[in-house]
């Protein structure tokens, strides 16, 4: 439940109520707080790395589907892989993490760059 907090000014008197709401609103912000405070430590880095995608085909054809292997197997595959492009010959296009598993995951550019290095950071730790 939501509480409204009053527009007090200068020299007004505070009612037992005011306060009360005041207290329930620090509460439930201490709350929130908290379980935003647990969700954030399953957030981390788990992993990072670098793969150089190769492209021998001709645009609109692409063949740089290249298989990561991860070192530390996850619980799940419900985790992230964030990437940034580190260099490329070439028009990059989009980069796209597919197939995740517990063990791996695929990535490939859209593009026509006959090479793109790939810097990923793989974030885990999804499990209850």
């Amino acid at each position: 439940m939501a509480y409204a907090l009053h527009n007090f000014q200068d020299g007004q008197v505070l009612t037992g109520q005011a306060m009360d709401d005041i207290d329930q609103a620090l509460l439930e912000h201490d709350e929130a707080l908290t379980l935003l405070n647990q969700q954030m430590q399953k957030l981390r880095v788990v992993e990072t790395g670098t793969v150089t995608l190769t492209n021998s085909q001709e645009f609109p054809f692409n063949n740089s589907r290249k298989t990561v292997a991860l070192v530390t197997a996850q619980a799940n595959s419900d985790y992230l892989v964030d990437v940034e492009v580190d260099e490329a010959n070439g028009n990059v296009g989009e980069v796209i993490v597919s197939s995740r598993m517990t063990n791996g995951f695929a990535i490939e550019h859209t593009g026509s760059a006959t090479s793109v290095s790939v810097n990923y950071f793989v974030i885990g730790g999804f499990t209850e």
